[in-house]
């Protein structure tokens, strides 16, 4: 797992299998993009306008405790701010 914080853009990148290669992907909503691999499966979370939360709703159990993971081992983030989940 993997998290790219991008402070200007003020959005989060999340790879949650990194063994796999991100083939396109899709908007969730207004603010989350799902990158998905070649049959479709999840490659990485984006998740833009970070500062104002991270929602985990309509992601699949699994992927969201990959998430929490990844958020959890990348802080600090070098100065930025941290990031409040929502459920």
């Amino acid at each position: 797992m993997k998290v790219k914080y991008d402070i200007e853009g003020d959005l989060v990148y999340v790879t949650v299998r990194p063994d796999h290669e991100e083939r396109g992907g899709r908007r969730l909503d207004s603010s989350r993009i799902l990158h998905v691999d070649e049959a479709g499966k999840a490659v990485a979370y984006e998740f833009l306008w970070a500062s104002n939360g991270i929602s985990l709703e309509g992601i699949q159990p699994d992927d969201q405790e990959l998430i929490r993971q990844a958020l959890d081992q990348a802080r600090p983030y070098d100065g930025a701010p941290g990031f409040t989940i929502i459920m």
